[in-house]
């Protein structure tokens, strides 16, 4: 509506074939509705009355923006009056593009392996994941409610000249952006040459006046610093710099899964080792039973359910360790922010059929997630195929069909019994907790701790190497240290 009221016309997205979303008059709608179809013949639509016209920009894969322009019935008499309402069309067809790119930049997720499903769907938290590693860009998805996205690649920041100091943090590559939070790889030094590693996620200055934004990162980094495991990329830092709210989590040198597993099919043709795939599995659900198990000062249980199990969230080290991260959406007692009933958070690509629907989920939601990124690691592919986001929604609200199940069937031994037992519909089917799942996992986990750390540093072994060049590049500096960062970041961030 608002876009409407500035455009001074109406505004309808289109998925190409019927209306999504309008506003404005309902008379200037109801003409756009005739438009709709007509989106790839576009950016300018004039029918043959030629008493109005339309621009259509394209937001993202199936979704397009109509804006209603409209030319008065003089246009059919006078050149100049169609030529100055064509110019009002251009101008908003401009503001959609604007859009467009806005859209695109802040909904970039990692790659998938070449001819793979694309899992780029994503409903979730406004909440860059704080990656402690850069990953490559996947196509964008249209979010029905919150949006959540891997880390896209880094956005390089020369060490030597164009790092900035934002408290006594000198950070150097964005990592993303989101609704929420900017993430950054950061160093920060101490006496006689100390330096530390980091990843700082930095709340976006804009929403730094909203209460329930700052509760809800508040939540983040309180309820990351009290997970303390092998497993899992823990916080250390959380305050302000000015007005400005930051968190900052060990920075661990490794890829994600899905970009390891995009990797392994680019260079080796095939899928990720099934050792390897089940000692990555067993070692998140070590974090995972860490996590579900936590209990409070009290004793009592906190009930965490982390709610974005995913292969973007999986970190596989250098050394071959397996860390799990980004707690920002988890379900945990004693939260600040709620989730209200029916709304869903996480990644629909990876999602129980309990979550997509929106209703209660507790432990056993995380390791139905896990089954699919067992799947995907074993196929290069999501379980769940469709053009949009509804459709993969109301796929994974219903949980595996006949399609699926025929999928699962013809994995390679054990892991299509083990997919299979993760992925039951009824929650009272599934595994009951990590440590029942994992005892499943670990015999055939044989040799995967050594062939995991071979494949990382055959993969990656030169990616991963510039990385550390890069951090032992950077210097201490003061230089343009203000409130809020240094000016050099405030001139590049206006």
């Amino acid at each position: 509506q608002m876009l409407a009221d500035r455009a001074h016309g109406a505004v309808l997205l289109s998925d190409g074939k019927s209306s999504v979303i309008e506003a404005g008059a309902e008379a200037e709608r109801t003409l756009l509705r005739r438009a709709v179809g007509q989106e790839r013949s576009g950016p300018l639509f004039e029918p043959a009355d030629a008493t109005w016209a339309a621009a259509v920009s394209q937001l993202a894969p199936n979704l397009w923006m109509w804006t209603y322009a409209g030319a008065g019935a003089e246009v059919e008499d006078s050149a100049a009056s169609a030529t100055t309402n064509k110019g009002v069309v251009w101008g908003i067809a401009g503001l959609g593009s604007l859009l467009a790119l806005f859209f695109a930049f802040r909904r970039s997720t990692p790659t998938v392996a070449p001819g793979a499903a694309d899992p780029r769907q994503s409903l979730a938290t406004p909440v860059v994941p704080p990656a402690a590693h850069p990953t490559v860009p996947v196509p964008f998805g249209a979010a029905a409610t919150e949006l959540h996205q891997s880390t896209p690649a880094p956005v390089a920041v020369p060490a030597a000249a164009d790092s900035v100091m934002f408290g006594r943090y000198r950070l150097l590559d964005r990592l993303g952006e989101g609704g929420m939070a900017e993430v950054y790889t950061a160093v920060t030094f101490g006496a006689e040459g100390f330096r530390r590693t980091f990843v700082v996620k930095r709340l976006r200055a804009e929403l730094a006046r909203d209460p329930n934004v700052v509760a809800q990162f508040i939540d983040e980094a309180n309820l990351g610093s009290t997970l303390v495991h092998s497993n899992i990329v823990p916080v250390f830092d959380f305050g302000k710099v000015g007005d400005e709210f930051f968190l900052a989590q060990e920075y661990i040198l490794g890829r994600d899964l899905s970009r390891l597993t995009a990797r392994v099919i680019e260079r080796e043709g095939r899928a990720v080792p099934v050792p390897v795939l089940m000692y990555i599995v067993h070692e998140t659900l070590k974090a995972l039973e860490y996590a579900h198990g936590k209990t409070g000062d009290s004793g009592k249980p906190l009930g965490i359910v982390h709610r974005d199990v995913s292969p973007s969230n999986v970190l596989v080290s250098a050394r071959g360790e397996v860390k799990l991260f980004d707690f920002g959406i988890v379900k945990a007692e004693g939260r600040v922010t709620k989730t209200q009933h029916g709304v869903v958070k996480g990644n629909v690509s990876f999602m129980a059929p309990e979550q997509a629907r929106g209703t209660d989920t507790d432990a056993r939601a995380d390791l139905f997630s896990l089954g699919l990124v067992m799947f995907y690691c074993l196929t290069g592919e999501i379980l769940y195929r469709g053009d949009t986001t509804y459709e993969l929604l109301v796929k994974a609200a219903t949980g595996p069909g006949p399609e699926e199940l025929a999928r699962i069937a013809a994995l390679p031994a054990p892991c299509a019994e083990i997919v299979l037992k993760a992925l039951q519909v009824d929650p009272a089917q599934r595994y009951q907790g990590a440590a029942e799942f994992g005892a499943a996992v670990h015999p055939h986990a044989t040799g995967g701790a050594g062939a995991t750390l071979q494949m990382m540093r055959a993969l990656f072994a030169v990616d991963l190497q510039q990385e550390e060049i890069r951090f032992a590049m950077a210097v201490p500096t003061n230089k343009g240290m203000g409130v809020t960062g240094t000016a050099e970041l405030a001139r590049r961030r206006s």
